[in-house]
């Protein structure tokens, strides 16, 4: 027992340590290209909107975490802003939720939603859910929580201690964790079925016309290039935060390593943040191809920069005149 607790500690405590780094030097320049290459990719509709958003949401998510994992290590007092990195996490998987029920009413029923999801309905959709999950996180990490200078560790007073064990861990998980989960697993679900019955449907919901062809066969390629992606990223979210659900239902000390199996879940979890860009990249050609043509206008922009630098200047070739 002793040795298992002694290879615990070893195990978790060197996952804790670099786990994040790499998440983070990952993560973050990959969440970033993500949003450049989606908007120069297409047009800026709903759902390439809310997959832009989730990227951005990812990578400050991420930021934030590392941020606090720094400040943490040198004791910095953090309890009453740590609610930030609940709301980054929460909001990341709240918007990958609004992306399957985009495109589950999309796919599902084009012709009512078309007017109904507009990217100004996803904005105020997007706002509304932060300024909820806001008024309830500010007000628990602000109130409830202090810096304890004697013991450099956060606190929670008395008088909310059993709020905080009893409702607290349970109103947290089904915010971050299980509302999203249970929504992304049904929605995916219904969209795997709808384009395996109906894979041609969408191709005929609109009537073809010579002056509408070109237009519909591109918007056609844009929601199957989003649908795609968002499979993606549903399925990969639905399988790495297995581990988080199991990890609060069952009991962890159960398990031969509790505090491996704990940071394994963190890990697996907030990989969720940091690789989508990866699944887009290996699933989706159009973002391949137009990430592919951003990397190679930045490295003509870089080589026509160095000659420049260099003083060497373009001379127009002339061609002999024959008489």
């Amino acid at each position: 027992m002793v040795n298992n607790s002694y290879t615990d500690d070893l195990i978790a405590q060197a996952i804790n340590k670099h786990y994040m780094w790499v998440l983070c030097s990952i993560g973050v320049p990959a969440n970033s290209l993500t949003i450049v290459v989606i908007m120069t990719m297409q047009t800026l509709t709903p759902a390439t909107f809310l997959i832009a958003t989730l990227a951005l949401v990812d990578g400050c998510a991420l930021i934030s975490k590392f941020a606090f994992m720094l400040l943490d290590f040198y004791d910095v007092p953090l309890c009453k802003s740590y609610f930030l990195v609940y709301f980054l996490s929460m909001m990341a998987n709240w918007t990958l939720m609004y992306i399957c029920l985009e495109r589950f009413f999309t796919l599902c029923c084009p012709q009512k939603m078309i007017p109904i999801i507009t990217l100004r309905r996803c904005l105020v959709c997007l706002s509304i859910t932060a300024a909820a999950l806001l008024s309830y996180l500010v007000p628990v990490f602000s109130v409830m929580l202090f810096w304890n200078y004697n013991e450099d560790s956060c606190w929670v007073y008395d008088e909310y201690e059993a709020f905080l064990n009893n409702y607290h861990k349970w109103i947290n998980e089904t915010l971050v964790l299980f509302i999203p989960y249970a929504t992304i697993l049904v929605l995916t679900i219904r969209i795997v079925v709808k384009l395996r019955v109906n894979p041609e449907e969408n191709s005929r919901s609109e009537a073809q016309t010579p002056g509408n062809v070109n237009v519909l066969q591109e918007n056609q390629s844009d929601e199957r290039v989003s649908t795609t992606m968002l499979l993606c990223c549903a399925i990969f979210f639905i399988t790495f935060t297995v581990p988080s659900l199991l990890y609060f239902l069952i009991d962890s000390e159960s398990v031969m390593y509790p505090k491996t199996f704990r940071q394994i879940k963190f890990l697996l979890y907030d990989s969720t943040h940091a690789l989508n860009f990866f699944l887009y990249f290996l699933s989706a050609t159009r973002f391949r191809r137009q990430c592919c043509k951003l990397f190679a206008g930045c490295r003509q922009s870089c080589w026509r920069g160095a000659g420049n630098e260099s003083g060497l200047e373009e001379v127009p070739l002339k061609r002999s005149l024959v008489k």
